[in-house]
């Protein structure tokens, strides 16, 4: 009988051997070429450095419209402007 439970034990490790998942059966992998790889970090910052410029240039219009905004409430209150018979827009017309 321990010969039977040998085997088992044997044949249950083969198994389970066999069945383990390899991830680098599933996954084909590439390698690129040390040009290849130059290539790709150009382009990686060249798009960080477009996004830090695009990034610059929305907060210099957050900062330009809130000054704008401080100074026409301080207008308003000051009575520099007269808002006395301003009226919101219809929301359902469009803004020219």
């Amino acid at each position: 009988m321990n010969s039977w439970v040998g085997r088992r034990q044997s044949l249950l490790s083969h198994t389970a051997r066999a069945a383990q998942f390899n991830i680098s059966d599933a996954v084909e992998f590439s390698f690129t070429t040390a040009r290849g790889t130059a290539l790709i970090a150009s382009y990686i910052r060249e798009r960080i450095a477009r996004f830090d410029r695009l990034t610059s240039s929305a907060e210099s219009a957050v900062d330009l419209l809130q000054e704008r905004r401080t100074a026409l409430i301080s207008a308003a209150v000051t009575g520099k402007i007269d808002v006395r018979n301003w009226k919101a827009p219809d929301a359902r017309q469009e803004v020219a």
